[in-house]
């Protein structure tokens, strides 16, 4: 039986071995495809066609490269020339911050220019080129680097290495050829070496880096590499190719020792200096935050001897009708000083010729009637002409999320406005002069703190007070205009403060519990400067004689408009049709209407349930006609307000890229 079953085990095992042969052929084809796909690249497109490096190592461990690149331009990626990338991210401790010394430039054998350097993104960067000369396309131009790396050899007590990243992997364009020379000093007698090729982070060598002695030194080329990928070359010299020196220290386990007692140091030294600096903060906190509170009292003196003068300002008692030759626009901008909106300005002159009879507002429709009984304002013929809405049955389309519609309201609302500025400006004074004086005042008791703590913190609060001084009447003006009262002016500053407090102090380096509580007082004093340049621009006006007047019949009127029931005020006259119709546009325009309709809800009812009135104005449903206006200035304000949104259109290394020097490069 066991003879029998032999011959039949062999033949089994040959077969078995005999497909595993096939499938290991298989999976060597297909890696060798693989390979071979990888490393192909597409040179009809711009590329690096030659990239040659030259290093000379000097006895003192200084490295003095010349890199010479033949970049093939087709103005797509190179249009006025290349820019290097040199990182300062694998600095060794003895080394500046920028290691890179006496970079000269060449192109085509003639010095070139470098247009710019920057550091960004980890990198010292070079422009080589002129940004206003672009190159000519389909050509061939090489660009020739030379800089020196001082101690630039890293010495360990059994070798001193040359680890380089020698064909940089940032490179954002193929490289076709490649090449590197180069020289020890005399007498460096090598002892191992390593080449690592591919992207950063590569532990092999794919792209097949070869290194060969030749006269006297090295040489090492290799295949061709895409895109973000490099060759990091690894030396090991005999260790006294190299003498160490006090800035020049021999890598072992000595000198990690040190380099962890000095950043133990180094640490307790920042402690140190953070606990400083936060009692600085704390104290000249505490003296910015009484110099702002000083300020404050000033503020509000100056204030209650312009934004509250007195004497100007008659005496308010309820009125009945509104004042001669003021129309609803102009109460507006008067009961406000001029802090208007000017879409606001134009719904509140439409809403005003509805009532008198001149158009229909209906949802995304405005219809020019008959010509009312009442006299227009010059804003209110300003209104219809420039809406179109000359002759009856006239007619202007509301139409959302048009950019025409909203050019044609902006455009409108702009010339009611201008319209009625030119006709009350007089009716207030800006007092301009003493706002921009106090301004003034507070942005230097900030940068004298700063002057006096030299703290960056307060530096950092002092420039953005100084962008607030700019925009804060703008946003004033807009809030004001909004209809936002004491609650929000004060709540708004308070919200903004703490929610931008932790970014402030993570700029300055200062993000932590204890650098936060002690720049309270720093914050609570820029709360307080932020509310001073919000309320100034809007307090320090005061209204001119005839400004004050007006302004005394409208808070009048106001009363009569608030007063809870009829009757409740002393010579009040009936509650008729004609009354809730010339003061209604008033109690739009000072944001009472919903209080001026609720007032009449009853006689509104009974005048439709007799059929008292002919077509009112507001329409045969009298109980919805406050949320029909609501729906009418809400679509009218989105359609003003339209803006189509913008797009936009993006013991030495172990792996490739781990090696000192590298970095990358492009186009410009």
């Amino acid at each position: 039986m066991t003879a029998r079953l032999n011959p039949l085990s062999d033949g089994l095992q040959r077969l078995r071995r005999l497909g595993l042969a096939c499938l290991a052929f298989v999976f060597l084809l297909a890696g060798g495809g693989l390979a071979g796909s990888a490393q192909a690249q597409d040179f009809s497109r711009e590329h690096i066609d030659r990239y040659d490096v030259s290093v000379d190592i000097g006895a003192d461990g200084s490295l003095a490269i010349e890199e010479r690149i033949r970049v093939f331009v087709l103005g797509d990626v190179f249009k006025r020339g290349i820019y290097r990338d040199f990182p300062l991210s694998s600095l060794e401790s003895w080394q500046p911050d920028n290691p890179y010394r006496s970079v000269a430039a060449f192109r085509d054998g003639q010095g070139e220019n470098i247009a710019r350097t920057e550091y960004t993104g980890g990198n010292y960067r070079i422009y080589l080129g002129q940004e206003d000369v672009f190159l000519t396309t389909n050509q061939y131009y090489t660009y020739t680097l030379r800089y020196r790396i001082d101690r630039g050899i890293l010495q360990f007590d059994d070798s001193d290495n040359f680890d380089w990243n020698i064909i940089p992997h940032d490179w954002t364009v193929p490289i076709r050829n490649w090449s590197v020379t180069l020289n020890p000093p005399a007498g460096a007698e090598l002892l191992g070496s390593r080449v690592l090729s591919g992207p950063r982070g590569t532990e092999g060598n794919p792209y097949n880096g070869v290194l060969t002695a030749a006269d006297g030194g090295f040489a090492l080329s290799g295949d061709s590499l895409p895109a973000f990928a490099g060759v990091t070359l690894v030396l090991a010299f005999a260790p006294d190719m190299v003498a160490p020196g006090a800035n020049y220290p021999v890598i072992n386990d000595a000198y990690y020792a040190e380099q962890a007692r000095l950043a133990e140091e180094r640490a307790a030294a920042e402690v140190e200096r953070r606990a400083r600096e936060a009692e600085r903060a704390q104290v000249a906190g505490i003296a910015l935050l009484i110099a702002v509170l000083i300020f404050a009292v000033l503020a509000v003196l100056l204030w209650m001897r312009l934004g509250r003068e007195k004497a100007v300002m008659p005496p308010v008692y309820p009125r009945f009708d509104p004042p001669q030759n003021v129309g609803a626009g102009a109460a507006r901008f008067i009961s406000r000083q001029g802090n208007i909106s000017n879409i606001k300005m134009l719904i509140t002159v439409l809403v005003s010729l509805s009532v008198k009879g001149y158009i229909r507002l209906e949802d995304k429709l405005i219809t020019r009637l008959e010509d009312g009984g009442e006299a227009l304002t010059p804003s209110e013929k300003m209104a219809l002409s420039t809406l179109r809405l000359n002759r009856p049955d006239d007619t202007y389309v509301i139409v959302e999320k048009d950019t025409t519609t909203a050019s044609e309201l902006k455009k409108a609302a702009k010339a009611v406005v201008t319209e009625i500025r030119d006709e009350f400006r007089s009716t207030y004074r800006t007092n301009w002069f003493w706002s921009l004086g106090m301004i003034i005042l507070l942005n230097l008791i900030w940068l004298t703190g700063f002057a006096a703590s030299a703290l960056d913190s307060i530096f950092a609060w002092a420039m953005l007070l100084l962008v607030l001084s700019v925009i804060a009447p703008i946003f004033s003006s807009v809030f004001r205009a909004a209809g936002k009262g004491w609650f929000w002016f004060i709540l708004m500053p308070i919200f903004f403060v703490f929610q931008i407090g932790g970014f402030v102090l993570n700029v300055v380096g200062n993000a932590n519990v204890q650098s936060l509580l002690s720049n309270i007082p720093i914050m609570l004093a820029f709360g307080l400067s932020t509310v001073a340049l919000l309320m100034i621009p809007r307090h320090f006006k005061n209204y001119t004689q005839s400004g004050a007047e007006m302004a005394a019949e409208l808070e009048g009127l106001k009363l009569y408009i608030k007063a809870a029931e009829h009757g409740e005020l002393q010579e009040e006259p009936e509650p008729d049709y004609r009354r809730f119709s010339l003061i209604y546009p008033y109690a739009f325009a000072l944001g009472l209407n919903a209080v001026w309709a609720g007032k009449f809800a009853n006689e509104m009812a009974s005048w439709a349930a007799a059929g008292a009135v002919v077509d009112p104005w507001y329409g045969m449903h009298h109980n919805r006609f406050e949320d029909n206006l609501d729906s009418f200035e809400s679509g009218f304000q989105s359609a003003a307000n339209y803006s189509p949104s913008s797009s936009s259109g993006s013991g030495g290394s172990s792996f490739s890229g781990g090696g000192g020097g590298g970095g990358g490069g492009g186009g410009w």
